[in-house]
């Protein structure tokens, strides 16, 4: 399994400077006999997998630029105790070809997970847009958006909430590569949709045709619903017949 802190050497050599904003747990029981009480933490979890992308950054057509993941007690708990679930963690870092869900919290089989309920609740209508309008399964809707939706993290770090300062947040690597990702690789291409839900200043995405960029309230909750304006924008993108 490796032992933590699951970090970007560079991260963690900066990280080390401020040991008040991590955390490095290696267990379920440690987290919760440490920071179950904690709702308010804004420490990054260095104990978790990093987790920068959820998709296939090669064939995905519609990139959801986010925050950073947040944290319940289900990710400790799924990451130690449940060894499918880490594995389809690493599978999907490793973007290892042939998987059915991409985006793996659209998969049926982690349907229990937080993550999961998460995603799917924001593209649950896209999945059943699709299945009614294309005549699949509704399993069979839900592959296509999880091979053609992939979504990025500024921060790879899990933390409850978010309270990095900006002199930590652009010094870290890890942030660095996914703005150049996006930057080098995205914004060069006229075939993908960019919905940047959270942080856009700071994602530095220049606005364009195919660039949606969250403001004001709609940041807080990132909606992605039919009525939201990256709702309407997948549904175009996916050529829904009702948008």
């Amino acid at each position: 399994m490796g032992d933590p802190p699951f970090a970007l050497p560079a991260d963690l050599a900066m990280l080390n400077n401020e040991p008040s904003r991590v955390v490095t747990l290696a267990s379920f029981e440690a987290y919760t006999a440490e920071c179950l009480q904690h709702d308010n933490d804004s420490r990054l979890h260095l104990g978790l997998l990093p987790q920068p992308w959820f998709g296939d950054l090669e064939s995905a057509t519609v990139f959801i630029l986010m925050l950073n993941p947040g944290l319940n007690p289900g990710d400790y708990f799924s990451e130690y105790r449940v060894p499918s679930y880490r594995n389809a963690l690493i599978s999907n870092l490793r973007q290892e070809r042939g998987r059915e869900f991409p985006l793996l919290f659209l998969d049926p089989e982690l349907s229990w997970h937080p993550g999961a309920r998460y995603f799917r609740g924001k593209l649950h209508w896209l999945a059943q847009a699709l299945a009614n309008e294309k005549n699949m399964k509704y399993r069979e809707a839900l592959a296509v958006v999880a091979k053609r939706v992939c979504v990025l993290q500024l921060v790879p770090y899990h933390s409850p909430v978010f309270r990095l300062p900006d002199r930590i947040l652009d010094s870290l690597q890890s942030a660095e590569l996914a703005k150049g990702f996006v930057k080098n690789l995205l914004t060069t291409r006229c075939d993908v949709l960019i919905l940047v839900t959270r942080k856009a200043e700071k994602w530095g995405v220049p606005k364009r045709g195919n660039v949606v960029q969250y403001e004001g309230s709609e940041t807080r909750a990132a909606h992605l619903s039919r009525i939201s304006r990256g709702g309407h924008e997948l549904a175009h993108h996916f050529k829904l017949r009702a948008i």
